[in-house]
């Protein structure tokens, strides 16, 4: 499985902080893949990151933003990729056996599309449980639920996820087409009741959320994360008066 994280020009200073809260939630050596256009004007984490280009950014406007997702997952090699954005910064422990546990039902269900590793698909509405894989409990949400094809992070099957990509939609038309596209082509998703992965969608509208904005202040940043994050400098000047 191949971890990715995507980022763009506008939002590659966001990379910093992830990277700071993947160091104290999940491991100093995880190997990652970065998306994106421009590289960073900073170094990512040698040995373990690496960065792959998808051409011009000026190429790939918002209503274009499914066509670098799509060359960029048909240019790797992989059948499971873990799939991540810049902005969405860990708040506790991730479950790393969780993740293998999870990694390891979709090798055995090549019909899931996508493993939800957040509380997307516990909280969306009508799920009903639908066993287990090791500790973890597993639930489903009706073929009709809205944002079964949602971007949180999950695992995905790679050329499922082609399947149900087209060119010239942007990010949220893409979930919201995506949803027809999971259900007629008979794909499943499932999630879990542990929520392996905990995060705040750092930036929502346009501005900073570090109290969870419409997560909930259970996603809030932790104060000390916000601190340090705030005194290294990283955020844009942009984004200052945002602070929540």
């Amino acid at each position: 499985m191949l971890n990715i994280i995507l980022t763009s020009d506008k939002t590659s200073w966001a990379l910093r902080p992830l990277i700071y809260t993947i160091r104290c939630y999940w491991s100093i050596e995880l190997n990652v893949l970065v998306g994106g256009y421009t590289p960073p004007p900073f170094a990512l984490p040698p040995h373990y990151w690496q960065f792959k280009s998808l051409g011009d950014f000026a190429d790939y406007p918002t209503n274009k933003w499914s066509d670098g997702l799509i060359k960029f997952l048909e240019s790797i090699n992989t059948d499971l990729v873990l799939l991540h954005f810049d902005d969405f910064w860990l708040i506790r422990p991730v479950d790393r056996h969780a993740i293998v546990l999870a990694q390891n039902y979709m090798n055995d269900n090549p019909n899931v599309i996508r493993f939800d590793l957040t509380s997307d698909r516990l909280y969306a509405g009508g799920v009903q449980d639908c066993g287990h894989c090791g500790y973890l409990d597993l639930v489903r949400a009706p073929s009709n639920s809205p944002y079964n094809f949602s971007y949180q992070t999950g695992i995905w099957r790679r050329e499922s996820l082609l399947k149900c990509l087209r060119p010239g939609e942007s990010a949220a038309e893409s979930e919201i087409a995506g949803d027809l596209r999971v259900q007629t082509l008979g794909f499943d998703v499932v999630g879990t009741r542990q929520i392996p992965v905990k995060y705040c969608i750092a930036v929502q509208h346009g501005q900073l959320a570090f109290d969870g904005g419409y997560q909930g202040p259970r996603h809030a940043l932790n104060p000390q994360d916000a601190a340090y994050i705030k005194a290294q400098g990283w955020i844009p000047d942009n984004l200052i008066g945002g602070y929540a």
